[in-house]
């Protein structure tokens, strides 16, 4: 026969679990083998590194030449712009991220000024959690004395006032 966990041995076997989780560590983004070969050549001859998000919201890396200032995708047969505008780095390698079907790669700026136009920013959702985390400290904390005193002097009252009734009554209510 099998012994039932109660309420406190699941909790805290749930709380374990949480803890092992943040325990793990975080493994860091590596590009493929088939990329990485022959990088530094490729760099030096004036590629970039260019993450194709697909339509079904496959990403692929690869190596393409830059010519005046356009890159080429075989698979669309399109064209698409490659300026230094659109450019950032990952570590030592020159890397635009660019939407299979647009011809104009993410910007970063671009993405700024959406957030703020459509108010997305993450400061001031920062500010709500650290508000939210501080009211829910309040009220774990013991409730304060005066709390305490009121409800007992409303019970102590009731009392009293049942004991007034009976007494002057003669009969229970």
């Amino acid at each position: 026969m099998e012994a039932k966990l109660g309420l406190n041995e699941k909790l805290d076997a749930v709380l374990e679990a949480l803890d092992e989780d943040k325990k793990r560590k975080e493994k860091k983004f590596k590009l493929p083998f088939s990329v990485k070969a022959g990088h530094k050549a490729k760099i030096k001859k004036g590629w970039i590194l260019v993450f194709i998000i697909k339509n079904n919201g496959n990403i692929t890396p690869r190596y393409v030449p830059v010519e005046d200032q356009m890159i080429y995708l075989k698979d669309n047969k399109t064209y698409h712009l490659a300026s230094s505008e659109y450019l950032g780095y990952y570590g030592q390698h020159p890397v635009i991220f660019l939407y299979e079907n647009s011809l104009e790669p993410l910007v970063l700026n671009k993405l700024m000024e959406d957030t703020v136009k459509e108010k997305k920013l993450a400061d001031p959702q920062r500010v709500i959690i650290n508000a939210m985390e501080l009211a829910a400290a309040r009220l774990k904390g013991g409730s304060s004395l005066f709390g305490k005193s009121i409800i007992w002097l409303i019970v102590l009252g009731v009392v009293v006032a049942y004991i007034a009734y009976t007494s002057l009554t003669g009969n229970p209510p």
